[in-house]
């Protein structure tokens, strides 16, 4: 039982660990490469979840819609995001998050 625990622990620590570091290097290509306004709380937001949407972002009140919009396909082109279509609804997957998750 113990050695579950610990296992658990470590894996728990890892994913800690990691979550922080691709944090870290998303916001460092958001700062030497866009002009995007408040990106630590584009970054943060970014990893609340696998995937964000305009909305999440208008509803946290970081950004106006349009500007949202603009700010998550610059992170599509980046290939920070990807940007998918779904019966007419854009979705943007954090491809690193869910790696995280994963494993």
């Amino acid at each position: 039982m113990l050695k579950a625990v610990e296992w658990t622990s470590q894996l728990t620590l890892r994913k800690v660990n990691d979550l922080i570091a691709s944090k870290e290097e998303i916001l460092e290509v958001l700062l030497e490469q866009t002009d995007i306004r408040r990106p630590e709380d584009l970054a943060e937001a970014i990893f609340t979840q696998p995937y964000v949407k305009v909305n999440h972002l208008t509803d946290r009140g970081l950004y106006a819609e349009n500007t949202a919009r603009i700010y998550l396909n610059e992170l599509a082109k980046l290939q920070i995001l990807q940007k998918k279509e779904i019966r007419g609804k854009h979705y943007y997957i954090n491809p690193a998050l869910v790696e995280i998750l994963s494993y």
